[in-house]
Formats: C-alpha cells, structure tokens, sequence
C-alpha cells in the first residue's frame, strides 16, 4: 500500500510540473512588442500635492493593444487603474503605428475637460432620472444614488476623467486617499 501511495504521488507531481509548465508566463522580453509604449503625466492636486498618472499599451500590432490607466498617489501607491481594448476608445481610433502611440496615451491622460472637482459635475435635480448638463447626460455608477452623488458634488473634492468608450468619459473622485467611480459623461462621437 505504501508503494501505492508513493507511485500516486509521484504520478500527482508530475502532472503539477506539467501544469506549471503549461502556465509559466512568458518573459515581458520575448512577447509580442510590436505596439509597447508608455507616457506620464503629472496630476496636481490642490492641497494633496502631485499625483502620477500613468498610461501603457501593450500588443502585437495597434490594432490589437490592449491600454492600461495608473493613477498614482504622490508616494508611488496606485489608487486607481482600468483596462481596456485600444479599439474600444476614441483616442485611440486611428492609431495604427507604433510611433503614434505614445502621443495617444499621453493625450488619454491630459485633464482638459470641464470637471476639476466635483463641485463642476452636473447636478441631479429631485425627480431626476440622472444629472444632466445641456444634452449629454451624466450617468452616475450604479452604487451611487442622488444623495450620495449631491454629497460628493458639494464636497468639492478632486475629479479624475479619461476617455472610456468611442462617447463617454469615465470620471473617479478622489476622497480621503481612495479614488472611486462618480459616473460616466457622454460627449459627441
């Protein structure tokens, strides 16, 4: 019995270097690098100081990158981060080389939209659906409802924005050192 349970483990261990073998990742070095890049930018914040914001994409061709966001704390921790497909947002629409990709990723950092705290979101009048601001709604994350989003608005805490999708931005605020997702603002495509 003893040589049994000797052979069973034995046959178990070779089956677990042989799933080890199946999922060990790949060195960054020897993937695809065909449209590798990264850009940076910092994020002043008034009475919090500078925080990084940091972009990357990552792919065997433009077409097919996948994009990463980093907001960084002014002491290096990440507060916030999101993914996505390159081809899935309009900044990167029409971005087919890989020299033009570090020129999209730094535009998909810069914060030259209308919101700079949270106080110049929208309001979300009573009996409201959501917050509206001339035509294009603002649509606030699921878990947060009217009372909770006039809150923050009148908080006046920092806001954080990029482009989310080929006709929205996604906007995350950032209160007592988390950042967290206010909502959504569709723009023009």
């Amino acid at each position: 019995m003893t040589k049994r349970l000797i052979l069973m483990a034995g046959a178990a261990f070779v089956v677990m270097l042989a799933a080890i073998a199946v999922v060990a990742p790949i060195p960054f070095a020897s993937a695809a690098q065909g449209c590798d890049a990264g850009a940076w930018a910092p994020w002043a914040v008034p009475r919090s100081g500078v925080y990084r914001t940091e972009a990357f994409s990552h792919g065997g061709n433009c077409a097919n990158a996948v994009v990463m966001l980093v907001v960084r704390a002014p002491n290096g921790a990440p507060l916030w981060s999101d993914s996505m497909p390159a081809a899935q947002l309009m900044t990167f629409a029409g971005v087919n080389t890989p020299r033009e990709m570090p020129r999209a990723l730094g535009e998909w950092l810069r914060q030259s939209h209308l919101f700079k705290s949270s106080a110049d979101l929208p309001p979300w009048k009573k009996g409201e659906s959501a917050p509206t601001t001339g035509e294009f709604v603002f649509y606030p994350d699921a878990s947060i409802d009217r009372d909770a989003y006039e809150k923050t608005r009148s908080m006046r805490v920092p806001v954080f924005c990029y482009v989310q999708g080929m006709e929205s931005l996604a906007c995350i605020v950032l209160e007592d050192g988390a950042m967290t997702k206010i909502g959504l603002q569709t723009f023009p495509g």
